[in-house]
């Protein structure tokens, strides 16, 4: 066999090889979107079914708050209609993972609402994020014996969300590793904590120096 027909077979080879090279990349590149997309989707669904749940909520105390007042009984504070709600984009960049370090002896911490009135809560005990290769500490309260959540304030608040800042809700389990997601994409304003127009001072652990585009924000004018 010549020397050129020879240098012509390996160039073949070496072409037919690359050839399966990319195909394999091409595959396997592919499979893996084909996989990442229905746990991405049901990921959004899951976010978008638990905000429309919310806003169920509010709607049902709202009817009840109305319904006591066309029946002459007295309501605290302003009746308000229901407020449309508006959110960032979904994102995973703004989902944490983190153990809940409880504190050995709650802490009791009280808070002026924006009415003037103080009220008290407990602090149980705090998380631990990293963003942008930075550690922060979040101060997980206590919400009338039952309901723990975070409270934050960001670099939003004033310009897209409320200067009062926006909370998490987090679900306490039985899990003995106390290992919690915190997913600011499930923030929401204050008064679908505490339903009125009421908003607590931030714990300075949760004051945040960076922009949380996730979860409720204000109607931004196009």
């Amino acid at each position: 066999m010549s020397l050129k027909r020879k240098l012509k077979n390996k160039w073949f080879i070496a072409i037919a090889f690359g050839a399966v090279i990319i195909f394999l990349v091409i595959w396997e590149i592919k499979s893996f979107t084909e996989k990442s997309l229905p746990e991405e989707e049901n990921y959004k669904r899951a976010i978008e079914f638990f905000r429309k749940d919310k806003e169920e909520e509010i709607k049902a105390i709202l009817g009840k708050i109305n319904q006591n007042a066309e029946n002459g009984f007295p309501i605290s504070g302003e009746v308000k209609e229901f407020r449309e709600s508006y959110y960032f984009p979904i994102s995973k960049k703004f989902v944490f993972k983190s153990k809940l370090y409880l504190y050995e002896e709650k802490q009791n911490k009280t808070f002026r609402l924006t009415n003037g009135k103080l009220s008290n809560y407990v602090c149980i005990g705090y998380f631990k994020i990293i963003f942008n290769n930075k550690e922060y500490n979040l101060s997980c309260l206590l919400y009338r014996g039952k309901d723990s959540f975070i409270a934050f304030r960001d670099l939003t608040n004033g310009k897209t969300t409320p200067k009062s800042g926006r909370y998490i809700k987090i679900n306490i389990t039985d899990d003995p590793d106390l290992i919690y997601n915190i997913d600011f994409n499930l923030a929401f304003f204050f008064d679908k904590l505490n339903f009125g127009n009421e908003s607590i001072e931030i714990v300075n652990d949760n004051i945040l120096d960076f922009a949380v585009n996730a979860g409720e924000r204000l109607k931004i004018q196009e």
